[in-house]
């Protein structure tokens, strides 16, 4: 009896793993959600051969509603072509899933006309779209149509101040959208294992990569933008929500010289100029660091201030010719001094030392000065 019961968990635990590797084939629908919030996932597969009808909805009855709509063609995701759309009716049965704004509902007329909407059959995508719309959908999901908006993205290069709070300062592009180009935001992906239909705003390390769209979806890509363009003012006011850093309450004042932004803003892209952009909606915010490193002469120490210094006659330095000269460095606590002894008293005048530090991208060299290091290396205790 143990064995017994011994196989059959290790069947249900099989049974698991492969309900999981399907799972993960399912193409994830993703609903709108507000700006500063996750947007929720809803997880459909479909299996063997279906159709994929979308578009906007006309008029709404109690059984049908009327569409403008098309269908997905598999693959056609990066195509640039809008597609042309048909006047088609739309009817669900009692099996039919109805999904309206995220929620399960049990009637067709919670539908509302401007809706958007997908809906899938069971019939080959390669069919005419009125002979597949001639059939009962499966599924059918409508949501309210968003309100086209695009991005800017850039850097800053100089920040809002006290007597002009309302904008700064970057060097910015508008992120251009490639496949579909129309109004809206959202995406449809249609590939050979599964469909699904993505609405709401993404963001991929908003830096990286970001996905927008029409109502027949585009996705924007660092890869496929324009030339950035300098002394861009980006207008902010009092309704504009700030994301720094992750700090989803921060203001106008977080913003700095050096950070890297996406700013959200009402419109289409394609209607629009750097010139001519009204305040933003929403702007997100972070700080990029990098390391700085240079290698010279110990010129002197100093053990008895706080914090102690060390300054060195730079032979190199990282960005290139940054540090010149004789500068004066900060050795704080939180230095790893590679010197024996562990202490800058160790360190001796004429000794070769490297150092390093990571600070925001941007900094100068008097920034840099002020910041505690964060490695320094006396070369004389390496020698053999």
């Amino acid at each position: 009896m143990q064995m017994l019961k011994g196989r059959t968990r290790i069947r249900r635990g099989l049974f698991g793993v492969a309900m999981a590797v399907g799972l993960s084939l399912a193409i994830a629908v993703q609903a709108g959600a507000h700006v500063n919030a996750p947007a929720a996932k809803f997880f459909h597969g479909y299996w063997g051969s279906h159709a994929v009808v979308t578009g906007t909805v006309s008029t709404v009855s109690s059984s049908s509603f009327i569409a403008e709509a098309y269908v997905i063609t598999p693959g056609a995701g990066g195509s640039s072509s809008t597609p042309t759309e048909t006047r088609v009716t739309i009817t669900p049965g009692s099996k039919t899933k109805l999904i309206v704004n995220g929620k399960s509902v049990t009637s067709v007329s919670t539908i509302a006309a401007g809706d958007d909407f997908y809906a899938v059959y069971k019939a080959p995508a390669s069919e005419a779209i009125g002979t597949i719309t001639a059939g009962t959908p499966t599924r059918v999901s409508a949501f309210p149509a968003p309100t086209p908006e695009f991005l800017v993205e850039g850097t800053i290069t100089a920040a809002p101040t006290t007597s002009d709070p309302d904008e700064f300062t970057a060097t910015a592009k508008i992120v251009q959208p490639r496949s579909h180009g129309r109004s809206g935001f959202g995406r449809f992906a249609h590939r050979s294992f599964g469909a699904g239909y993505s609405y709401g705003r993404s963001f991929d390390g908003f830096g990286l990569g970001h996905v927008f769209g029409g109502k027949y979806g585009f996705s924007a890509s660092r890869h496929t933008q324009a030339k950035a363009t300098t002394g861009v003012e980006i207008q902010v006011d009092a309704t504009t929500k700030f994301d720094v850093g992750g700090n989803k309450s921060a203001t106008v004042g977080n913003l700095a010289v050096g950070q890297k932004f996406v700013a959200v803003f009402a419109g289409a892209p394609a209607n629009t100029a750097l010139s001519s952009l009204t305040p933003a909606l929403d702007v997100y915010a972070k700080t990029v660091y990098r390391t700085y490193s240079f290698s010279g002469t110990v010129k002197s120490t100093s053990t008895t201030t706080t914090p102690e210094t060390v300054t060195v006659a730079v032979t190199r330095s990282a960005p290139k010719g940054l540090f010149t000269g004789d500068d004066t460095f900060t050795v704080g606590a939180g230095t790893r001094l590679s010197v024996r002894g562990h202490a800058l008293t160790d360190v001796a005048v004429g000794d070769r030392v490297e150092a390093s530090l990571r600070a925001p991208v941007g900094d100068t060299a008097a920034q840099l000065e002020a910041l505690p290091l964060g490695t320094l290396t006396d070369l004389r205790h390496f020698r053999r």
